[in-house]
């Protein structure tokens, strides 16, 4: 039987040891959002400066799709071009925009980019990041679509992409 020498066998545990280490931080987060599979309490900002919450949404016949995002984010401006472009396939549809940028930088991109034009559109502040820390969200976009029970039935962190936003929210 062949031995490896020391640099060797140290760089094949180093290799075992990151991937082992990657697949258990893929887990962790599978798990965490697992648990997280209802819409939880929030506290958030309009751009008025009004109190957003929970039970500012519909419940019972609309589905959810809340989507953490940052005005610099090219992908997200792609997805939210995506959702404007079809507003009218998601009828029964509510989103929520969730940055942790100041009230006043989310009226100029909501200006230039007109959400408030569609009354399911909803973007908010999180200046307390506390969608970030409870969503464990580090990615942007990073969405998370629940159905009219507001139970998730999906998340992921970057694009959905047309077709899939289409399936999730007609189902």
């Amino acid at each position: 039987m062949k031995t490896f020498s020391w640099p060797v066998r140290s760089m094949l545990l180093t290799i075992a040891l990151q991937i082992s280490i990657c697949c258990f931080a893929q887990e962790a987060k599978k798990s965490h959002c697992d648990s997280l599979g209802i819409v939880p309490d929030f506290r958030f900002y309009n751009l008025k400066g009004e109190l957003f919450t929970k039970d500012s949404l519909q419940t019972g016949k609309s589905r959810t799709v809340i989507i953490y995002f940052k005005t610099s984010c090219e992908y997200c401006l792609s997805e939210f071009k995506l959702i404007k472009h079809n507003m009218s396939q998601f009828p029964n549809a509510q989103f929520v925009l969730i940055s942790r940028e100041e009230i006043p930088e989310l009226k100029k991109y909501d200006s230039a980019r007109q959400f408030s034009y569609y009354p399911q559109i909803h973007v908010v502040s999180d200046k307390e990041l506390r969608y970030r820390t409870y969503y464990e969200a580090y990615y942007t976009p990073s969405i998370h679509i629940y159905d009219e029970k507001m139970k998730l039935i999906r998340f992921s962190d970057g694009m959905i992409g047309k077709e899939e936003l289409l399936r999730l929210l007609k189902e």
